[in-house]
């Protein structure tokens, strides 16, 4: 390559893009934690496990201000940033929910066959609770009464519970007793729970509880997870364009491939909730329509409690770039599946954003296609050439272009369309509370 285009790729490789690349900007993931407890049999065996929220790497308590938010923060920390494999192996999750969380949307993104629903003692069991509780029920969740305390206005909810946690504190016998009459016949199983003595264990067994829980077993299990985060505007794009009926998957894809942050922790998300998964997928595309839109719904209701308003880091434009770019050189070079090449090369930077190796990373990506995984770690199969011909153009690698015999004028063009485009598309993800006049309708009020 010589002349006007060697000197042309010598400009481009000197612009923003290439310099972003070469001084990599800090990352935008951040840690997040849950902390989990365990729930025993009468043969101390683990059954399952309370997921209790945690905001920080030194905490020991639950510092809750918003009890929907911290619900949606431990959820979504299980589900997509640990992995719920991870966290509980074959066993249960069982997750603390708020009335406004049971009643949301979000609670729906929880799969039933993996996650109990806690209902905390705070609930008052009016007739919209009892509803939705009938109704999540039917959907195949299990409901758990936390601290449960029989009263004329608690006991409709011993109809739909299929466990009762009972505080021994107060003295397991006594505790026991006063509810043990209203439970003749039915199929709800007691967990002693707060247990803090050895000889409390005992007491409960004797008793007749079938599972048991507390500080006597050990504290809670504090788990690590790292997020790169979702833009605040793009989730509630994704709320709006979902509340339309006539919504396509083409329109969602567009919004979701908006942000690496939404687009990853969907892919992670998926890796928790499919179940019976007969193909992997290669692209978000798939996975939306795998997911289907209802989950997906539920999902973006679930991150919109957790989203931030913050516009895109640098290194996740430049995974923007490179799908968009390498989008554009599979439709034009007759490539099969543009769409998985979009995903390649948004994934391509998620090891920078989120501080960790690039193949520990994709083993928690378990439905996500070899194809995609081989072209991330080794830049190998035709979606990794793909990709090592866009770091190439980045960089400015004239003998590697030259090798992959593409016009230049078509990875020109194609680059400066992915540029343009992953700007527009930065430009409407400034938060709306930076506007003039405007408001964020997903912050809450303080």
């Amino acid at each position: 390559m010589n002349g006007p285009h060697r000197e042309r790729f010598t400009r481009s490789a000197g612009t923003a893009l290439g310099t972003a690349i070469a001084k990599r900007s800090a990352p935008s993931a951040w840690p997040t934690y849950v902390a989990r407890q365990p729930v025993y049999d009468r043969d101390r065996n683990v059954v399952a496990y309370e997921l209790l929220f945690r905001d920080g790497a030194d905490a020991t308590t639950a510092s809750v201000v918003d009890a929907q938010a911290a619900t949606g923060e431990a959820a979504l920390t299980a589900m997509a940033d640990i992995g719920l494999d991870m966290l509980v192996g074959g066993r249960r999750a069982l997750v603390n929910v708020s009335r406004s969380f049971l009643l949301g949307e979000q609670v729906l993104a929880l799969p039933p066959d993996r996650v109990g629903l806690e209902v905390l003692e705070s609930v008052e069991p009016d007739a919209e609770v009892m509803a939705r509780l009938r109704e999540l029920a039917g959907r195949g969740y299990q409901i758990l009464l936390d601290d449960f305390v029989l009263t004329r206005a608690t006991l409709p909810l011993l109809d739909v519970a299929r466990f009762v946690k009972l505080d021994v504190r107060v003295g397991a016998d006594a505790a026991l007793l006063h509810v043990q009459s209203h439970l003749a016949g039915a199929d709800v199983r007691i967990i002693a729970e707060k247990i803090e003595r050895p000889e409390g264990v005992a007491t409960c067994r004797d008793l007749g509880y079938h599972y048991f829980q507390g500080f006597v077993f050990g504290v809670p299990q504090l788990m690590t997870g790292r997020r790169i985060r979702a833009g605040r505007l793009t989730v509630l794009n994704l709320m709006n364009a979902l509340a339309r009926k006539d919504a396509t998957i083409a329109q969602l894809e567009s919004i979701i491939v908006q942000d690496v942050g939404l687009s990853v922790t969907l892919l992670r998300y998926m890796n928790s909730a499919a179940v019976g998964l007969s193909r992997r997928v290669s692209s978000i595309r798939e996975a939306i329509v795998y997911l289907g839109t209802d989950t997906i719904r539920s999902f973006a209701y679930l991150v919109s409690l957790t989203a931030h308003s913050q516009e895109p880091a640098e290194l996740a434009r430049i995974g923007m770039i490179r799908g968009r770019m390498m989008e554009m050189l599979a439709t034009a070079l007759g490539h099969d599946d543009p769409p998985a090449h979009f995903t390649v090369g948004l994934l391509s930077v998620a090891d920078a954003l989120l501080s960790v190796p690039m193949d520990v990373l994709l083993d928690e990506l378990d439905e996500l296609d070899d194809s995609v995984k081989r072209a991330l770690v080794a830049r190998e199969g035709p979606l990794g050439d793909r990709l090592r011909l866009v770091e190439s153009y980045e960089l400015g690698r004239l003998d590697q272009l030259e090798v992959a015999g593409v016009s230049p004028y078509l990875l020109r063009d194609a680059y400066l369309r992915a540029v343009e485009w992953a700007d527009e598309t930065a430009a409407c993800l400034v938060p709306l509370d930076a506007r003039a006049g405007g408001r964020d309708p997903l912050r809450r009020a303080s």
